[in-house]
């Protein structure tokens, strides 16, 4: 499904410190745009939503552009993001996906837009810990997480109270 997420910890995974599109992740960087996705069963509409909230320019063919090929997602990346910018992508409750038809599909297009190094593309899988067994199954996306996971505890009571209270 799309829309807010349903528990806290699942809240607050990207909504905690980001860089925000006014400022820089790191001295001397392009400004950051953050492009926040729940992926359900179009995962593809869902991705186009997400870019289109920081693209400058709006093409109404963004879906079908994004899962027309193997190029697909760099000439969107190219077309739609500023330029000298930084994009994060969070695709959170990933695991809404297993349900769709299109995980492998769209497992890759993330894939390939990670490590297009000709865009500043950092791409964020939120992901439930008893889902993990169905990640390993989506090539090549497992191989990937396995190098390259962050272990995330259960949020302290503050934290909590501040994902409830404190706006996005």
């Amino acid at each position: 499904s799309t829309g807010a997420p349903t528990d806290a910890e699942s809240a607050g995974s990207w909504r905690s410190p980001a860089p925000s599109s006014s400022r820089s992740a790191r001295p001397g960087s392009a400004p950051w745009l953050v492009a926040a996705l729940f992926p359900g069963a179009y995962p593809f509409e869902d991705l186009a939503a997400a870019l289109l909230r920081v693209a400058v320019e709006r093409p109404d063919d963004l879906v079908d552009e994004l899962a027309r090929d193997e190029l697909g997602i760099r000439r969107v990346a190219k077309r739609i993001l500023p330029v000298d910018s930084e994009l994060l992508l969070v695709v959170d409750q990933f695991e809404e996906l297993f349900a769709s038809d299109a995980v492998e599909t769209f497992a890759l297009k993330l894939v390939e837009l990670a490590f297009d190094t000709a865009l500043d593309v950092h791409v964020v899988i939120v992901l439930r810990g008893d889902q993990y067994s169905e990640l390993a199954a989506t090539l090549p996306l497992a191989a990937l997480v396995e190098d390259a996971q962050i272990l995330v505890g259960p949020p302290t009571t503050d934290e909590l109270r501040r994902i409830i209270e404190v706006p996005a």
